[in-house]
């Protein structure tokens, strides 16, 4: 029996590298899986400051076109439509034809 406690004992030695190894392996995954939480916390600022951005971008742009409408609508478009909707200027009454 004593080559089987020798077979027990390399067992037991090489269960206990592998489990320091895998005790090793998790602390370093556990570091990194906390950098990796903290960087997605930052993308997620970043991506949320991003998206309020744009939507300031979008609405100040349709502000603007919105304006640019009105004003093109004051400008040409209204003016022309009251000239047109005014009856055509009578002579006056007192005015004599030329002979």
């Amino acid at each position: 029996m004593r080559a089987q406690d020798q077979i027990d004992t390399r067992a037991i030695e090489l269960a206990q590298q592998a489990l320091s190894r895998i005790d090793g392996h998790e602390k370093i995954c556990s570091q990194n899986q906390a950098a990796l939480i903290a960087r997605l916390a930052e993308i997620k600022s970043s991506i949320a400051g991003l998206y309020n951005r744009f939507w300031l971008a979008a609405v100040s742009l349709i502000g603007l076109l919105v304006c640019v409408i009105g004003w093109l609508l004051a400008v040409y478009v209204l003016p022309a439509r009251a000239e047109a909707a005014l009856p055509p200027p009578s002579p006056p009454p007192h005015a004599e034809p030329w002979s």
